[in-house]
């Protein structure tokens, strides 16, 4: 019996120590169903390749299949437009008869990857300098990976809503309530882009940067916040600058 009781006990260490060592995929997978252990998980032991891989073959697959989406919109927004000649307008409509879902593809997987980095390093600063954490670049980067590929699920399962309706327009959150705007209105955009996955999104990263900065999850839910509402922000303004060159008007709402 004495010596019974010790084989026991290696053997129960054994098993927690072997359960804490989850699998990458298991960690994606626990992102969407328990996000707090997924991430306690992956600050032990983080590791970012397999999710970069994810990260670029989703932002790939989203991009090429919504080319044809994405030229439609610009097209429609610039038909609009006082200045842009004939000749501008007529090169845009052949994007949208002819779109390159190859060129798309590659700039959506890079373009995920930049943001995801940017992101990371802005995230990086506030957790360190203005909520007093600490953590590495690499593990605030898996932390804004994982946490991204929720949004990456609400662009796949955009994509046969779009190919339905054939427009870029297609919303899980208010924006749907307005079907006659688009992103000449400022506040069908601010909707557009915080819809639910979004806002999911948001706070499953938050939760990931609490553990990793080893901060409180308010904190690294304000963290995320407030990098959302930047990036929609930066968005928004981005759009709304260039269709004021292109002479299209704009609207509060």
């Amino acid at each position: 019996m004495n010596e019974q009781a010790p084989r026991d006990q290696n053997m129960t260490v054994t098993t927690a120590e072997a359960g804490v060592d989850r699998s990458i995929g298991s960690i994606i997978l626990g992102v969407f169903t328990a996000p707090a252990k997924a991430f306690a998980d992956f600050n032990r032991r983080p590791r970012i390749a397999v999710v970069l891989i994810v990260t670029i073959i989703a932002g790939m697959i989203i991009s090429a299949s919504t080319a044809r989406y994405s030229a439609k919109m610009q097209y429609d927004m610039a038909s609009r437009s006082t200045t842009i000649p004939a000749q501008a307008l007529d090169q845009m409509r052949d994007k949208v008869d002819n779109p390159n879902p190859v060129l798309g593809g590659i700039l959506g997987g890079a373009g995920q990857i930049l943001i995801a980095v940017i992101v990371a390093l802005l995230a990086w600063g506030v957790g360190s300098f203005v909520m007093g954490g600490n953590s590495t670049f690499k593990k605030v980067w898996g932390a804004t990976l994982l946490g991204g590929l929720i949004g990456q699920l609400g662009g796949l399962v955009k994509i046969p809503l779009m190919m339905a309706k054939d427009s870029m327009y297609v919303s899980f959150g208010l924006a749907a309530l307005f079907p006659t705007k688009d992103f000449t209105s400022i506040v069908y955009g601010v909707l557009f882009y915080l819809d639910a996955f979004a806002i999911w999104g948001m706070i499953v990263t938050g939760m990931g940067y609490g553990v990793v900065f080893n901060i409180s999850q308010g904190k690294g839910i304000s963290i995320s916040v407030i990098l959302t509402i930047l990036g929609i922000c930066v968005a928004i303004a981005g759009m709304a600058i260039g269709m004021s060159f292109m002479g299209v008007k704009i609207s509060f709402f």
